[in-house]
């Protein structure tokens, strides 16, 4: 996580059964607590720093991104608006798993305010999770994360956007995105199963409307 233009902040640290010293590196940085548990999975280490949290909004930061320094003050300007905007989302760069930029660019935002079907059709995807800022009302009504492994994202925002409101600005870049073949995404079988659990989640909602239940139709049957 870069320094930020945004002083008003904490950096919770979920060691979600990490080998390294992950308590030690924290220490070493100011607003920064680690909370230890065993492996369970991202779903739960979210829903670990959500539950301890004291903040009003949240930004999901994985392990191996970078969070840029306009990050927070941009998101929190976006959520200076009226409370249907439930959450906000900036344009990522990407990184070589060395960190350097990417030479290939990266899809634009959608213009839209509701993203439901945007997302439910793949049209577009939030990549990654620290793209978005999300007010604390927002994530707490929808129950925060849940499994499946692998498209526990997806879902988050699936439920949050059915709801919700978006803003979307593509200055500034907020986010850093690391692309390497070992990430966990791409497990291809594994994350076509998951897709195909949120996609089932989604059915009940939307049976009856064709441009929603389309995409669902095509992915989630064996």
């Amino acid at each position: 996580m870069g320094e930020q233009t945004f002083a008003d902040y904490e950096t919770l640290l979920v060691d979600n059964g990490s080998p390294i010293p992950a308590a030690l590196i924290a220490a070493e940085f100011p607003k920064t607590r680690c909370i230890r548990q065993e492996n369970g999975g991202s779903a739960l280490a979210r829903n670990a720093g959500i539950a301890a949290a004291t903040g009003r909004n949240f930004v999901f930061l994985d392990a191996d991104d970078h969070l840029l320094p306009p990050a927070l003050e941009a998101g929190m300007n976006a959520l200076n608006e009226p409370p249907e905007r439930g959450f906000a989302v900036g344009r990522r760069e990407e990184m070589t798993y060395e960190g350097a930029l990417i030479s290939w660019g990266v899809a634009a935002l959608p213009a839209e305010s509701q993203i439901y079907e945007t997302l439910l059709g793949f049209s577009w995807y939030i990549i990654p999770p620290s793209s978005a800022i999300f007010r604390r009302e927002v994530v707490e009504r929808v129950g925060g994360f849940q499994n499946p492994w692998g498209c526990d994202d997806l879902d988050f925002y699936l439920r949050v956007a059915r709801q919700y409101q978006v803003f979307c600005c593509e200055e500034p870049a907020v986010t850093r995105y690391r692309r390497y073949s070992a990430s966990s995404s791409r497990d291809g079988e594994r994350m076509l199963e998951s897709v195909r659990e949120v996609y089932r989640r989604q059915l009940p909602d939307v049976q009856g409307n064709p441009n929603s239940s389309a995409p669902i139709q095509k992915v989630s049957p064996r």
